[in-house]
């Protein structure tokens, strides 16, 4: 047992319980809160939000709304980015939210944590969804089923926070950590679409996973470019 008889500061800082940046808690709570209103809304809600903003390719094939297809190209392309908002179950929730913490912290301290920081760092998420879902649709025309997570997003965080890592974005692009890394989170993608159907019941959209991933990488490397001054 260790006592201390030193008496704390009452004017020291106090160190906050969940150490992330305010955007990163903001959209981790925000995925977990969309979950809860989704799960407490009654089934006729939850249809219409399925049909409306999860990612659903088959319908980018129909004409119209009285063919099954979108009320037009913004209801289109809404699904793109709002089925990052919509997860199967609160396992795929927490992970999603746990993996934004765990990635997106270190990408939010690089950028900064102010507002151009904060807001560059929500462009570079929302852009790893949108082509996590560009290429999921791209490479699966038609598929009928529903896709829904956050799970490109997170995975253009995984890229971007190893590029955080070191001082020169640029550089570390060619370094050996980082296609050691991409190699591993090829194989585990690999391993996990080919046990998910049993483990979890469902299929792992890897596709969506290496679109957000590529996107985060690329975003990365165009948002931490060393600002200068003057004209060219």
């Amino acid at each position: 047992m260790y006592l201390s008889m030193d008496t704390p500061d009452p004017a020291a800082p106090r160190e906050r319980l969940i150490n992330a940046p305010g955007v990163v808690v903001c959209a981790s709570l925000l995925l977990l809160g969309a979950h809860l209103a989704f799960t407490i809304s009654p089934a006729a809600m939850q249809e219409m939000v399925i049909e409306r903003f999860a990612l659903i390719p088959e319908k980018l094939g129909r004409t119209g709304v009285w063919g099954g297809g979108y009320d037009g190209p913004i209801a289109a392309a809404t699904p793109f980015l709002s089925s990052a908002l919509l997860h199967a179950d609160w396992l795929h929730v927490s992970v999603n939210a746990g993996f934004l913490l765990a990635f997106g912290s270190p990408v939010a301290r690089k950028l900064g944590e102010d507002v151009r920081g904060g807001c560059a760092w929500a462009l570079l998420f929302a852009l790893s969804v949108v082509a996590g879902s560009l290429v999921f649709v791209l490479l699966n025309p038609g598929f009928p089923g529903v896709v829904v997570g956050a799970s490109g997003g997170t995975s253009g965080l995984m890229a971007a926070a190893l590029l955080a890592g070191r001082n020169s974005s640029e550089s570390v692009m060619f370094a050996r950590e980082f296609w050691g890394f991409t190699l591993l989170f090829a194989v585990s993608n690999l391993i996990l679409t080919l046990i998910a159907p049993a483990l979890l019941g469902g299929g792992l959209a890897w596709e969506a996973h290496l679109g957000g991933y590529v996107a985060g990488a690329c975003l990365m490397l165009a948002l931490d470019r060393p600002h200068t001054a003057g004209f060219s």
